[in-house]
Order: structure tokens, then C-alpha cells, then sequence
């Protein structure tokens, strides 16, 4: 029964892997942004379809670039600077990307990942917002 388990955990873990590097090199490449979702405390949701910027993602890891939005709010004119310049983690059980910033992490929840398509948003509690990132492959 032991000899069992024990296959079957390898089996999982080889698994696992695999899954892991096959979204890594999903993820490897230049994405430009395509739309920018600010959601404010009080549940209001401002788009950005003119957002500027890219994000370099490599197979080492290694995560830079630098996404710059803009939104008609209520109270005014809003903007939000996503940058990276860093490392990156998939903890794909969690359905997370996480961001290495300095001596922080960004923990942001990972919505999809394909050849072309990349979505991610992440709460920001000090500031009580809420941001999601819609990427395109450029290469």
C-alpha cells in the first residue's frame, strides 16, 4: 500500500511540474496591455482602454516593465503606475502570480493564462483598490 502512495506522489509531482513550466513558458515573452480595471471601495469600476506599457516576463523568472492608466473617477482624475523590476512566482494550485518588489511580495490572483492572453488583478488595502491587468502577447 506504501509502495503505492509513494508511486502516486511521484506521479503527482512529476505532474505538477510540468504544468508549472508549460505556464512559464506561456508566460515567457512581451505583453502589452490592452485594458486596466481600477474598482474603488465603494464598489464604482473605471476603465482604461488607452493604458500604456509593457511587461517582460523571461524564462529565468525575472519579471520588468512598467503599465501606466488613467480614469474619469468621481472625485476626479485617477491614475495607477504597475511597475516590475524583479522576480515572479506561479503558484498555480492558488491560482496565483506573485511579484517580488523589493522586500515585498505582490500576491495577485492569476484569471488567465494563454499563448496570447494574460489576465491578473490584485487588491491594494492601504489604498482600497482594486486592479486587473488584461495583456496581449507581442512576441
Amino acid at each position: 500500500m506504501k509502495k503505492y502512495i509513494l508511486i502516486l506522489s511521484f506521479i503527482q509531482l512529476l505532474i505538477s511540474c510540468s504544468k508549472e513550466n508549460s505556464f512559464k513558458k506561456k508566460l515567457s515573452g512581451t505583453w502589452k496591455i490592452q485594458l486596466v480595471k481600477y474598482q474603488d471601495n465603494e464598489g464604482f469600476s473605471f476603465y482604461d482602454e488607452q493604458a500604456l506599457g509593457n511587461l517582460v516576463f523571461d524564462d529565468k523568472q525575472l519579471a520588468n516593465g512598467t503599465v501606466s492608466s488613467s480614469f474619469a473617477g468621481n472625485s476626479g482624475q485617477l491614475t495607477d503606475t504597475f511597475q516590475l523590476a524583479g522576480h515572479y512566482f506561479l503558484h498555480l494550485k492558488n491560482e496565483e502570480i506573485n511579484f517580488v518588489i523589493g522586500q515585498d511580495t505582490l500576491i495577485t490572483r492569476l484569471f488567465l493564462l494563454t499563448n496570447t492572453d494574460l489576465e491578473f488583478e490584485y487588491y491594494n488595502a492601504s489604498k482600497s483598490k482594486r486592479m486587473r491587468y488584461m495583456l496581449k502577447k507581442s512576441n
